[in-house]
């Protein structure tokens, strides 16, 4: 019985043994291939989202820098008296709007926007500071413009002139650059002519148009593998970084010089 449990044991052993090294090397190479590919397939997801996540903030940023612009320039010249016939009539004594244009290799254009206060009171400036109701109206006067703040980044800013001057505050981030040319009707039929840049107007009580362009870009880097090429003012320009860029353009009419 002893000699039979003997055998038993030494059979079991001589029939069990481990994996050789050439199977252990290929088992490793295998799963080190399939880690790889799904690290591959992470690395793709996460730069798919980090795309779509920049384009979406940047078509955001767009989308509400052209809608806070168009509303002020559309308040241009507003009176809170209809029949008042000397407010913003007599060209540079009170403009209703004047430019600047930008200096230096794609300098950005300013824009300055004055009305006067509603009698209702529910006024606001471009940084939403409401107006009360006052005798005379309040004459508001907001200047929009492009900077960099100091971490670096270009942002589209806003400032009150008047009735009282502000410093400007960041109103959209992540807007490269603004150009911006004015619809000047030299007939008087409530039509522009031609749009011309600030430098260019002889007169700004003539302006009824406002064409705005915006360049606006994403708020991370490396979001493409090389610089973007793009039109922007009539002119092909390379990025000096791995951004993406999209211009945003509006046409607005001066409403209240055409009534």
């Amino acid at each position: 019985m002893y000699k039979a449990n003997r055998h038993f044991q030494h059979s079991s052993c001589l029939s069990q043994h481990g994996f050789t090294l050439v199977e252990i090397m290929v088992a490793m190479a295998i799963g080190l291939f399939l880690i790889a590919g799904v690290y591959k397939m992470f690395i793709a997801n996460r730069q798919s989202y980090t795309i779509q996540d920049n384009m979406s903030r940047l078509q955001d940023n767009g989308r509400f820098a052209v809608n806070q612009l168009s509303d002020i320039i559309r308040m241009a010249g507003f009176k809170a008296d209809p029949a008042d016939t000397t407010t913003f009539s007599t060209g540079f004594a009170t403009p209703a709007l004047t430019g600047n244009d930008g200096t230096g290799a794609g300098g950005s254009d300013k824009i300055s926007v004055s009305f006067q206060a509603a009698t209702d009171g529910t006024t606001v400036d471009c940084l939403g500071t409401a107006f009360p109701s006052t005798t005379p109206p309040a004459m508001v006067t907001n200047q929009f413009y492009i900077a960099t703040d100091v971490n670096g980044v270009r942002n589209l800013y806003c400032s009150r002139l008047s009735p009282t001057v502000t410093s400007g505050q960041p109103l959209v981030e992540d807007v490269a650059n603004m150009q911006i040319s004015y619809g000047v009707d030299t007939n008087n039929d409530g039509a522009a002519n031609f749009f011309v840049a600030a430098g260019n107007v002889a007169d700004w009580a003539q302006v009824v148009g406002v064409r705005l362009s915006l360049l606006v870009t994403t708020p991370e880097d490396n979001i493409t593998s090389a610089a973007q090429t793009y039109q922007y003012n009539g002119t092909t320009v390379t990025a000096g970084d791995n951004r993406l860029y999209q211009v945003f353009t509006i046409t607005i009419a001066l409403r209240n010089r055409l009534v």
